[in-house]
């Protein structure tokens, strides 16, 4: 009986310290189910912008800037960290903004900009942003993919307000 007991507590206890509140409700499309990355809503007094863990354990963290994002002409920034095994990123990241989480629009890739001294890879793209919710979403070649029998990523379910 204290066995039960003591094993109920501990589940309990870990179901309550994984829940977070700054989580989005809605649920991760497929292919972020498929590959185990993670995307995060961001509070105000975090970082901007959101992240996915990529199958190799590096991150992809993606902003706009400005952020929160506004009309018009914007920058868009990835950051590629490096993996648990401290390797840099070698592959390749595109994007495209839409305005709904299924589409069928072209990629356009990310040139990249630079890398630093912790093995992070940066990508920059200049894009235009209409005003209301909009999906950014990004292809990622590179991250062990193939150990999964997949040759990218589709990361598609970060959706912005633009103001």
């Amino acid at each position: 009986m204290k066995t039960q007991l003591l094993v109920s507590g501990f589940v309990a206890f870990c179901l309550c310290s994984c829940s977070r509140s700054s989580a989005p409700d809605k649920q991760p499309s497929d292919d972020t189910k498929q590959a185990g990355a993670r995307s995060e809503a961001v509070a105000k007094d975090e970082k901007p912008g959101t992240f996915w863990e990529l199958l190799d354990k590096s991150d992809l963290r993606v902003v706009t800037e400005p952020w929160p994002p506004k009309e018009g002409a914007v920058t868009l920034k990835a950051e590629v960290t490096a993996n648990d095994d401290g390797e840099k990123f070698t592959g390749t990241v595109a994007y495209r903004v839409t305005t709904t989480e299924q589409s069928s629009a072209a990629w356009q890739p990310m040139p990249k900009v630079r890398e630093d001294n912790d093995n992070s890879v940066y990508f920059e793209s200049p894009v235009t942003l209409s005003k209301g919710g909009v999906y950014i979403q990004f292809r990622v070649h590179g991250a062990r993919e193939s150990a999964y029998h997949r040759d990218h990523i589709d990361l598609t379910d970060w959706k912005i307000e633009v103001h």
